[in-house]
């Protein structure tokens, strides 16, 4: 499932025409003005699945494709406290995210600022109106990569890493350094033919390759498939295998989407597109 984020737009950029970094209606299909989400929870009595409803989401999008406004929904539908928006610059990046809590008070924002292809080179991190972390992007366009510092509000130490890309500036590869440079972890991606990343596969801070993870995609590059293997000196340990499946309208959105895990179904999503 492509996944829909919980946005609120608070500026419209009325003038913007340029919008070659907005990801237009969440990648869905046929301009949708309004979508409602339940997912709902599966518990098995007497073998029967029972459903539960476990969180609502309701969002409009605007002409263009941006989130115009996303109110939080209680279970049973009703407008729930508080919101998040989303602010765009006039190429469609998100240049801020603001999550409210109760009586308008804000509980998380993210500032966020790009290069001019698109690429982040700063993001802010507040909690309850302080500052948590800044974290800065520094590209070597010539080898393709970008180090990553990340500080805590006082400028102390708090992450470190170097991110590598393919000739689509697509990430594969991504090393986690302790404060004295050394290796913590490192991650490669794989990409499928359609450019989906289907493919992980996790070192140790010696180079051990210690898991693999992988996920297979259908023709809407939706994933139907993920599972991971685990190594160890001892033994090789297969992970959960997780099947999705799907229902699609006309248009090849989902409305109605199921996680199904070790063959027993555990969500069901269903959405209701209006165009």
């Amino acid at each position: 499932m492509k996944k829909i984020l919980l946005l609120i737009l608070a500026l419209m950029l009325i003038k913007c025409s340029n919008l070659k970094y907005l990801d237009a209606y969440n990648g869905l299909k046929g301009k949708p003005k309004m979508i409602e989400s339940t997912t709902y929870k599966i518990n098995f009595i007497d073998s029967l699945e029972n459903e539960i409803v476990a969180f609502k989401i309701m969002f409009h999008f605007d002409s263009k494709g941006r989130i115009l406004k996303c109110p939080h929904l209680n279970k049973d539908g009703t407008i729930g406290y508080g919101e998040t928006k989303y602010i765009y610059d006039k190429k469609g990046n998100m240049i801020e995210y603001i999550r409210y809590g109760k009586d308008s008070f804000v509980n998380i924002q993210n500032k966020y600022e790009y290069n001019k292809y698109g690429k982040l080179l700063k993001r802010e991190s507040y909690f309850n109106g302080n500052i948590k972390a800044i974290t800065k992007y520094n590209y070597d366009i010539n080898n393709r990569e970008a180090r990553i510092i990340m500080r805590n509000s006082d400028g102390s130490f708090r992450d470190n890493a170097l991110e590598k890309y393919d000739r689509n500036w697509n990430d594969t590869e991504l090393i986690s350094y302790d404060s004295l440079g050394n290796q913590k972890s490192r991650i490669e991606f794989e990409y499928d033919k359609r450019g989906n990343k289907y493919l992980y596969k996790y070192y140790s801070s010696k180079n051990e390759l210690y898991k693999i993870s992988k996920t297979i995609f259908n023709e809407y590059n939706d994933p139907i498939w993920a599972s991971s293997i685990q190594f160890s000196s001892k033994d090789t340990i297969k992970g959960k295998v997780t099947e999705f499946k799907y229902l699609y309208d006309t248009k090849n959105n989902p409305i109605e989407e199921k996680s199904i895990v070790n063959g027993k179904t555990v969500w069901i999503t269903r959405n209701n597109i209006m165009y």
